[in-house]
C-alpha cells in the first residue's frame, strides 16, 4: 500500500494547484503579474497521531515508505469513503469521453446529461497519470480544464470524481521514531516549547 496508508491515515490534508506568478511592482505601486505555468498538484499530508509499531501491517508499510523514498513514482487516491467530500462527482450524469488538443485547456466531451460537470469537479483521460479540475458548470459538450492538457491529441475515456488517481513523489519524507508504548512520532521539531509533527508532500510526477 506504501504511501496510500498515509493518505488514508491523514491528520490533516493540504491540496495546492496553483501555479507559479511572477510579478513586478511599479514606482506608482501598480502590479503586473504573469503566469509562468507550473500548474501541478501537490498534497501536504500530516500522519494521523496514535499510530503503533506493533499494530498489524504498521512495520510493513513503514518498511515500504523507507524503501520507496523520495524518488520513486507511486499512485495515491482519495477514494476511502471518508475522503468521499473531497472530490466526490457533482454533476448529474458524467460524460463518456472526452477529445482533447495538446497544449489547450479546453475540450469537447460527449455523452452525459443534465449537469455533466459542477465547478470544481476532477476528471482524468483513462488510463493516463494527469488529473485535471474543471472551471465552471457544464451542460454543453464543452469543457473548461485548470491547465492545459498534457497528453497527446485524441479521443479518451474518463475518470471522474474519486476515481481518479495521481502519479506523485514524496519530496518531504518525515523520519519516524518509536515513543514509549510503540506510538510512532514523524520527525516532530521543536519551536520554543511547541512541537508539530513533519507532514509528509507528495508533488505530482512528470509522466513514465
Amino acid at each position: 500500500m506504501s504511501f496510500q496508508w498515509i493518505i488514508d491515515n491523514a491528520q490533516e490534508i493540504q491540496i495546492n494547484k496553483r501555479g507559479v506568478v511572477a510579478s513586478t511592482m511599479a514606482r506608482d505601486q501598480t502590479v503586473r503579474a504573469v503566469s509562468r505555468g507550473g500548474i501541478i498538484w501537490r498534497f501536504t499530508v500530516l500522519a494521523a497521531d496514535g499510530l503503533r509499531w506493533q499494530d498489524p501491517g504498521v512495520r510493513s508499510y513503514i518498511e515500504t515508505i523507507d524503501n520507496l523514498d523520495r524518488f520513486t513514482p507511486v499512485t495515491i487516491n482519495f477514494s476511502k469513503s471518508s475522503y468521499a467530500y473531497l472530490f466526490q462527482y457533482q454533476g448529474t450524469s458524467a460524460p463518456t469521453s472526452i477529445t482533447v488538443t495538446q497544449g489547450s485547456n479546453v475540450a469537447s466531451i460527449s455523452g452525459g446529461s443534465g449537469t455533466k460537470f459542477v465547478n470544481g469537479d476532477i476528471l482524468q483521460l483513462t488510463g493516463q497519470q494527469r488529473v485535471y479540475s474543471v472551471y465552471g458548470n457544464v451542460t454543453g459538450t464543452t469543457v473548461t480544464l485548470n491547465r492545459p492538457v498534457l497528453e497527446a491529441s485524441g479521443t479518451y475515456g474518463l475518470t471522474v470524481g474519486s476515481d481518479c488517481t495521481w502519479t506523485v513523489i514524496c519530496t518531504q519524507l518525515p523520519e519516524w521514531k518509536i515513543q514509549p508504548g510503540g506510538l510512532i512520532q514523524w520527525s516532530a521539531q521543536t519551536s520554543g516549547s511547541k512541537s508539530s509533527a513533519q507532514p509528509f508532500v507528495f508533488v505530482e510526477a512528470l509522466p513514465t
